[in-house]
């Protein structure tokens, strides 16, 4: 009989084979980040945007998988919306630093912001279940340096994905680790971290979303920071938060006078509206 565990696990195999960034007119001319002053002062300081790992995110389900626990410490994003109406949700959510409400702001910056640069190129690694270890060729340079030697996608502007709002559990907790008929395991991070369950549909997220593979003296930090154009940092807009101080309008003025920031700074529309 067809159930309803056929069904999902139907649905995930669908979803997992057409898995890919957005393209064309997929991508939204602009993209909203939801975050305060001190992480605008580092974006501008250092032309930089910090991608997080999956383990560290408020969504404690991103880090589950079915077959190799750790591989989520490889998976970077960073979390953005097309939604241009402001959300109170995401406001209450991702801008208040403890208890202090009035430092937060809303950047708006275009959707294909990254710098492109040379990367490592891909080669043959697999996974041991029995051993819980990474199998590499060794006669890569790259592995010898011990630096990273995967790095998902080679073009950075490709990185971008819709967020796939889900209950299906194979989706929420996919199989990474697939078995050919010669015995090899392969390993495919890739379904990771474009899938949320519904609940989180209201953020109406966009992501970015690349994937580090670790050599022999790899240990993957909790962040990841991929270069800025100039252009997309020039084009950088702010709204402030309802609960913004006139202190702290003074301290965003003087750093997008600082940068070279011409947009000026949008009060939010629910200033005064909300407690």
């Amino acid at each position: 009989m067809y159930n309803q565990e056929d069904k999902d696990y139907e649905e995930y195999l669908h979803l997992y084979v057409n898995k890919r960034g957005c393209e064309g007119d997929q991508i939204p001319p602009t993209l909203f980040h939801y975050t305060n002053l001190d992480v605008l002062a580092l974006i501008l300081k250092n032309k930089t945007l910090r991608l997080s790992r999956l383990d560290v995110l408020d969504d404690m389900e991103e880090e589950q998988c079915r077959s190799i626990s750790e591989i989520n410490v490889y998976t970077y994003v960073s979390c953005w919306t097309n939604d241009a109406e402001e959300s109170i949700p995401l406001w209450d959510r991702y801008t208040i630093i403890g208890k202090d409400r009035q430092t937060g702001i809303r950047i708006e910056m275009p959707s294909l912001p990254f710098a492109q640069r040379d990367v490592p190129k891909f080669f043959q690694g697999n996974y041991s279940n029995d051993t819980g270890k990474w199998t590499m060729e060794e006669n890569i340079d790259m592995f010898n340096m011990g630096k990273y030697i995967k790095f998902d996608p080679i073009n950075l502007q490709q990185t971008l994905y819709k967020i796939c709002y889900t209950d299906n559990p194979y989706c929420l907790k996919p199989e990474v680790s697939w078995k050919f008929d010669n015995g090899i395991n392969n390993i495919d991070p890739y379904i990771q971290g474009i899938f949320k369950r519904t609940v989180w549909s209201y953020q109406k997220e966009y992501r970015y979303v690349i994937h580090l593979i670790g050599g022999k003296d790899f240990s993957p930090n909790k962040y990841y920071d991929l270069d800025l154009t100039d252009e997309a940092l020039q084009q950088i807009k702010i709204v402030t938060s309802p609960y913004f101080s006139d202190d702290n309008k003074i301290l965003l003025d003087n750093l997008l006078n600082e940068y070279g920031i011409e947009n000026a700074p949008q009060q939010s529309s629910l200033y005064n509206l909300i407690r």
